[in-house]
């Protein structure tokens, strides 16, 4: 399967705060989207239909794209309650 994670467009929290001589383009965040070929999942998704929803252990919750077959877009990440080293 494909995976589609997404994160947040832009770098800037708040774009009101860009300053006057900066674009949108200066605080596209270029990790919006990362793409995942070949991911194994269960062998029952294949029967799934566009738009249906399922949780990915420990990883997030997906939902079937509806353009693309055996393609999955997350809608909602897990968070990790793990200190980071």
């Amino acid at each position: 399967a494909t995976l589609m994670l997404y994160d947040k467009l832009f770098t800037l929290e708040n774009l009101a705060d860009m300053p006057e001589d900066k674009t949108y383009n200066d605080y596209l965040n270029p990790n919006s989207l990362t793409k995942i070929e070949n991911a194994l999942v269960e062998k029952c998704l294949s029967e799934a239909n566009p738009g249906d929803k399922f949780q990915f252990v420990r990883n997030g919750y997906y939902c079937k794209d509806t353009k693309y077959e055996n393609t999955y877009n997350r809608i909602v990440g897990l968070k990790d309650s793990y200190p980071k080293k």
